[in-house]
C-alpha cells in the first residue's frame, strides 16, 4: 500500500491574506488534500508553509474516496480517473519536515549567539595631530 505524506499547512481562506486558517496539528491533512484546497481557495500560494508530519499507508482508491466525501466534486477536477484509477501525487519530496525545521531554527539561533559573542567594540580611533605647517599670521608678514 502506498505512503501518503501528511502536512500541517495554512490555508488562505478564498484567496485572502486576512483570513487564514490552520490545517494540521493533532489532526494533519494529507499532501493530495492540500492540492484540493488549493484549487478550492484560489490557486498556488494560498496553501503555505507546508510542513510533513509523516506519513498514513491508504490506497489512492480509498484516499480519493475520503476527499470525495469531505470535498466533493472539486476532488474529481483535481484528481481526474483513468481507466477507473485516480491520477494522485501522493508527496513532495521538496518539503521540510519539522525536524528540519527544527535543527534549522537551532542553527540560526547558535550562529547568532557567536556573532553576538564575537562582537566587540570599535577601537577608538586614534587622533593624529595635523601635521601641516601653520599658515602665517599677518603678523609674521614681511613688512
Amino acid at each position: 500500500m502506498p505512503k501518503i505524506q501528511l502536512v500541517t499547512a495554512y490555508v488562505n481562506l478564498s484567496g485572502s491574506p486576512d483570513n487564514v486558517v490552520f490545517k494540521g496539528g493533532d489532526e494533519p491533512v494529507t499532501f493530495p488534500e492540500t492540492l484540493v484546497l488549493t484549487a478550492l481557495h484560489g490557486g498556488e500560494g494560498n496553501v503555505h508553509t507546508v510542513v510533513v508530519q509523516g506519513s498514513v499507508e491508504r490506497s489512492i482508491a480509498e484516499e480519493h474516496a475520503r476527499l470525495t466525501l469531505i470535498y466533493g466534486d472539486a476532488v474529481g477536477k483535481v484528481f481526474p480517473t483513468v481507466g477507473g484509477s485516480a491520477m494522485m501525487q501522493l508527496s513532495d519530496d521538496a518539503l521540510p519536515t519539522q525536524a528540519e525545521l527544527d535543527a534549522g531554527a537551532a542553527a540560526a539561533t547558535e550562529a547568532k549567539a557567536k556573532m553576538r559573542g564575537s562582537k566587540t567594540k570599535a577601537a577608538t580611533p586614534t587622533i593624529v595631530a595635523d601635521e601641516t605647517p601653520a599658515l602665517p599670521g599677518l603678523s609674521d608678514l614681511p613688512d
